[in-house]
């Protein structure tokens, strides 16, 4: 068991800057030792804003360090898995920023990695760490749900990021980033090492395009915005389900739409004969909602989602109960701390590191989706085999609609 484990960063656009940076220096037993971007301004922000005694544009650099034990990996998520892939066969540990990767393909790629290296690999779902979501899932009643109904109508995240980041974050110099694809404010770290191969933005696309040609070989190019949209927004509602409740039984129903604001409807079986409603869309509104309600014959229960972005946005969770045999109901619910889900999620992470790195390989500690009525919270609520079965059900909702 290691006393402090010592991180680097692989990746400093805006996630990084907002949550993962700031979570990481507020952790007991946690140290920042590096930082790594492809683009020098962002990479020397991140040393000073967050005092951290090594940089590097070069991603093979830092994970050669024998001062990191383990990385958080907060590039474009085009490269995820080739930085995770090279963090593992370096030896590291690794925290990557959803989703884990894109295709069904790369995920084999990593969960063989994973194997091979015996190291801890954890995902940024954070929602399955948020202290509401918690609460409500040890609440679960052991029968199967009627119907679970997960609403994800998201606004751009610029709109609360403007108002509340740091004014080094909001300069166009540091949006721009050398290394980063138009528009996403997500640098390619290690651009040129090998470790991420691809540097520009043209390389980067065909990459993207050959991926959606492996999971949507008909209609991958009119599903492209749809696709990424669905992979890093819907996934955070998925992850949250699975670890609830379970994956479901098959895709009963898929619909895209709105190239502008690119929207999707599915419907899943639930294994107990249930539905489960997944509606996902990008929007203009300047409120942030999503939220997950679940019915039962003699109950509900509810959570409403914050702004990620927004530091005093608080989950709220709620169960409603029959009681009695008349009209009489009673109504329990929990708000969560503000802000502190990113934190959670990474102290949990930091913990299985020291707890794993001498007795157990990372086999030992994934989580293995206990049954209605057992549901303890793992510490890697959020593990390869999560985000594998998360990835899976998304790819399963957009091949129903290419062969329907």
């Amino acid at each position: 068991m290691v006393d402090i484990v010592r991180f680097g960063v692989v990746g400093c656009g805006l996630i990084a800057h907002l949550a993962h940076l700031p979570s990481l220096r507020s952790i007991p037993a946690v140290e920042i030792r590096a930082v790594c971007d492809a683009d020098p301004h962002r990479m020397r922000l991140a040393r000073d804003v967050f005092g951290v005694p090594t940089c590097t544009t070069d991603a093979l650099e830092l994970l050669a360090l024998d001062t990191v034990d383990a990385v958080v990996v907060a590039t474009d998520d085009v490269t995820h898995a080739e930085v995770v892939v090279a963090a593992l066969e370096a030896g590291k540990h690794v925290f990557v920023e959803k989703p884990l990767c894109l295709s069904l393909a790369e995920a084999k790629l990593v969960r063989s990695a994973e194997d091979a290296a015996g190291r801890v690999v954890a995902v940024g779902y954070q929602r399955v760490h948020d202290a509401a979501s918690q609460w409500l899932r040890q609440r679960i009643p052991a029968e199967p749900p009627m119907t679970i109904w997960a609403r994800n109508q998201c606004h751009d995240n610029m709109l609360v990021i403007a108002e509340t980041a740091p004014a080094y974050l909001l300069d166009e110099a540091f949006r721009r980033g050398a290394g980063a694809v138009p528009g996403t404010g997500t640098a390619v770290s290690g651009a040129g090492t090998g470790a991420v191969s691809g540097a520009g933005t043209g390389a980067r696309d065909g990459r993207w395009q050959r991926l959606l040609d492996t999971e949507l070989p008909r209609h991958g190019d009119r599903l492209s915005t749809v696709y990424r949209t669905f992979l890093n927004l819907a996934c955070h509602d998925v992850s949250h389900v699975i670890h609830c409740f379970g994956e479901p039984s098959r895709v009963l129903f898929a619909d895209f739409w709105n190239e502008q604001f690119p929207s999707a409807l599915v419907v899943y079986e639930l294994p107990g004969g249930g539905r489960w409603v997944l509606e996902m869309g990008q929007t203009e509104r300047r409120w942030f909602d999503s939220a997950l309600t679940v019915t039962y014959p003699r109950q509900t229960l509810e959570i409403r989602w914050p702004s990620p972005f927004r530091p005093d946005g608080r989950t709220v969770a709620a169960v409603r109960a029959t009681v009695g045999p008349g009209a009489a109901y009673q109504t329990s619910t929990f708000e969560a701390e503000a802000f502190p889900a990113y934190r959670r999620e990474l102290a949990a992470f930091a913990t299985a590191v020291r707890d794993a790195t001498a007795v157990r390989d990372a086999t030992a500690v994934r989580d293995t989706m206990p049954p209605p009525g057992a549901r303890p919270v793992s510490p890697l609520a959020a593990s390869v085999s999560h985000a594998e079965a998360v990835l899976r059900w998304l790819v399963a909702a957009l091949r129903w609609y290419e062969d329907a």
